[in-house]
């Protein structure tokens, strides 16, 4: 029987899905206590920028950029599309975890192999894609604080990372 030893935590806003494009995420163990302080940053871009082109300024103001698939727009949800789109047009499916139409085939276990020879990271129809950040968006930054959870942690060995 195998025995789940590890837990992967993705921290993303309500209206997003987590993905692999989500750059924080924390490894917590079966028998640990995990405690996260969230910080939050606004950050907003004055609006005589909007005259600037997306690619010139980096970003995108709210309506700027429309997704096929999801209502709301954020670098992760782009970049999810994006690649669902490439691995579509490379492959002839998708990951059953990607944005698809009721058209589109989920790969299978011997098509998968076809998507991990693209790499997404320096694909240029990725690049083309353009997927920058809101202008106006909210940053997280996080602290953690672990308490393992065994009969020698009754002393309270907690660590700060």
């Amino acid at each position: 029987m195998c025995m789940i030893k590890m837990f992967k935590i993705i921290p993303h806003l309500p209206n997003e899905i987590p993905t692999e494009f989500h750059r924080t995420r924390f490894y917590m163990n079966y028998n640990e206590n995990l405690g996260i302080e969230v910080r939050a940053k606004s950050i907003r871009t004055d609006e005589s920028l909007r005259r600037l082109s997306p690619d010139r300024r980096n970003c995108y103001f709210e309506g700027e950029k429309k997704l096929k698939f999801f209502k709301s727009y954020s670098r992760a949800h782009c970049n999810l599309e994006c690649v669902a789109n490439i691995t579509l047009k490379k492959c002839g499916c998708v990951k059953f975890y990607m944005p698809r139409d009721k058209n589109t085939k989920i790969c299978t276990f011997k098509q998968l192999e076809c998507k991990q020879t693209a790499n997404y990271n320096t694909d240029v129809e990725m690049l083309a894609c353009a997927c920058h950040s809101p202008c106006n968006d909210i940053k997280y930054s996080y602290e953690l604080f672990r308490t393992v959870i065994n009969s020698e942690s009754a002393s309270g060995n907690n660590e700060r990372l």
